[in-house]
């Protein structure tokens, strides 16, 4: 049996998580810190307009935006655009894509 939820952080960055379970492993989680940069840059800049890792200056440290950005790109909620701009994936395509890698893996 597959159990599915959909909700949303609190507070003024919005942003759906879905969330799968069925033997899911640790290495398929996203941190909690990675999601609330994801609602951040998301509430600021959309999926339309680049942004540099700098965006995040005022929360994380030089490493750990290194960290927060290499989970998402790898994870697919963040596309890097050249080698310093990023721009957010639509929320749309990050559930296709976490219910693709769900099926893939059954």
């Amino acid at each position: 049996m597959v159990t599915v939820t959909l909700s949303y952080l609190s507070g003024n960055h919005k942003i759906y998580i879905l969330k799968v379970t069925e033997k899911v492993t640790m290495g398929q989680e996203i941190p909690k810190f990675a999601l609330k940069a994801y609602a951040f840059l998301y509430d600021k800049y959309k999926t339309k307009a680049n942004f540099t890792q700098q965006s995040l200056s005022e929360f994380f440290s030089i490493s750990m935006r290194k960290k927060v950005f290499s989970i998402l790109v790898r994870k697919g909620w963040v596309i890097k655009k050249d080698k310093l701009h990023y721009r957010c994936n639509k929320p749309e395509n990050i559930f296709k894509n976490i219910a693709e890698d769900f099926e893939n893996k059954k």
